[in-house]
């Protein structure tokens, strides 16, 4: 029986014969310096075997076993896993009906996501979920997709005022309203519940309870507006949170760092940076008209623009933040960033792109080098959109990493980003679900989108 079962594998080594391959490959990045992300360190001059979308094999180069269709030669340059932004938000049809946009055309999703793929970004999750970003999830699934890992949140659900008006937001103000939206998200199919400010207490844990019965992780702020402490929310069984400014805005009233981390690691929660808000906000406070005039502007949706960036709906433009704020918040989150990633407390790279003037795909960028500046290493920060998320947010397992077995999201770039983060800026290639886009790819891409936006 044993040798019945061996003839047809034998045959087909048989066949094979010398220098025939014994396996099928549909592309190789040959040539690159591979950056695992599994640990730290450079696997120098290797080739990466990609089949049905998943990575097969990381030889050293020239000795592949196997035949691929399609060779990309790396030249000595560095390929590392595609980066993930764990804090987006997509331009959706909610945000016209939330601000009285009327008019405006349907969502061109792939023109949205152009930046993130020219900038390395292949995986995002969405914050603030609406039907049109779910629909569009649910098209790609069973497909090799040549755009980023989408995983969304619900609407926002949030007591009275709503930060943001509904659709974005749904308020819910008695616990059985709590329960009931929880219900009927569960059951559209949205990935995880986002919770926003002024909950009350007793509808916050209704929220929390009816998530875990359906079996859905909740995220969201701290700053619930009832006067629930950081300890509160994540007793309550919260597991994530969406900001660490959160953190230091809390700090002050009710607790320390080290605190903080003793609470994050007993529930094995994790938390978004978005550094961004904290950087952004300066920047526009400082000159407005210079971050509204970028180059890459053209490349985001402009309801998105109208709805947020633009003067009359930009809280940043009015002449009445204070700098002196943001700078110290964003001291603050460099104590706590500093505190969580030494203690092992999960940190995911989150920028709250579509926020004003957070650039998609580019802001991630900058929230990697704010890290840096922070005061942890580059292969910290970089872990954080990398091998961070595929280990503790639902959706991103099989990325992350370089290794047989995972899905084919790479990024190729021309230095060592574990020296220079900036290497990461100007992707020479990215790889996305084992297809291969060229820089020129990318850069049509672009041109797509932003011909889309001007029509």
């Amino acid at each position: 029986m044993l040798l019945r079962r061996l003839i047809p594998a034998l045959l087909l080594l048989a066949l094979a014969g010398p220098g025939r391959a014994a396996a099928r490959c549909d592309l190789a990045i040959a040539h690159v310096n591979v950056v695992p992300m599994s640990r730290e360190t450079v696997l120098p001059d290797r080739t990466v075997q990609v089949q049905g979308g998943r990575i097969v094999a990381i030889v050293k180069a020239g000795a592949s076993p196997l035949a691929c269709r399609v060779t990309v030669e790396g030249h000595g340059r560095y390929l590392l896993p595609g980066l993930n932004d764990l804090h987006v938000h997509l331009d959706t049809a909610g945000f016209a009906q939330a601000f009285g946009i009327r008019g405006a055309p349907p969502v061109d999703f792939p023109a949205g996501f152009a930046l993130y793929l020219a900038n390395g970004v292949t995986g995002v999750r969405v914050m603030s979920g609406g039907p049109d970003i779910l629909a569009f999830r649910d098209s790609q699934k069973g497909l090799r997709s040549a755009f980023p890992r989408l995983v969304t949140a619900s609407p926002m659900l949030s007591g009275a005022p709503p930060v943001i008006p509904e659709p974005i937001t749904r308020v819910v103000t008695t616990p059985d309203a709590g329960r009931a939206a929880v219900d009927e998200y569960a059951t559209a199919g949205y990935d995880f519940i986002k919770v926003r400010d002024n909950l009350r207490p007793e509808v916050f844990r209704a929220i929390l309870a009816q998530a875990k019965v359906r079996g859905l992780y909740v995220d969201g702020h701290i700053s619930q507006g009832q006067g629930l402490s950081v300890a509160d929310v994540l007793a309550a069984g919260q597991h994530a949170v969406a900001h660490l400014d959160n953190f230091a805005l809390a700090m002050k009233r009710d607790s320390d760092a080290q605190t903080y981390v003793q609470e994050l690691l007993a529930c094995g929660c994790f938390v978004s940076s978005t550094l961004q808000v904290e950087t952004n906000a300066l920047r526009q406070i400082a000159d407005y008209e210079g971050m509204i005039s970028r180059p890459s502007v053209k490349y985001v949706p402009p309801l998105a623009v109208k709805a947020f960036w633009s003067k009359p709906n930009n809280g940043y433009a009015d002449g009445k933040a204070d700098p002196a704020f943001f700078r110290e918040l964003y001291r603050q989150d460099g104590v706590l960033l500093r505190a969580f990633v030494a203690a092992g407390v999960p940190v995911v790279a989150g920028t709250d792109a579509l926020n004003p003037m957070i650039t998609p795909g580019e802001s991630l960028h900058e929230e990697l080098e704010a890290m840096v500046e922070s005061g942890v290493t580059p292969y910290q920060a970089l872990r954080t959109a990398t091998a961070v998320p595929a280990r503790v947010v639902p959706g991103f397992a099989d990325l992350g990493e370089l290794a047989p077995g995972k899905t084919a999201n790479a990024v190729l770039v021309e230095g060592n980003p574990l020296k220079d983060l900036t290497a990461l800026r100007a992707p020479m290639g990215v790889m996305i679900n084992g297809h291969w886009l060229s820089r020129a790819d990318l850069a049509r891409g672009l041109d797509r989108a932003a011909a889309s936006y001007a029509r």
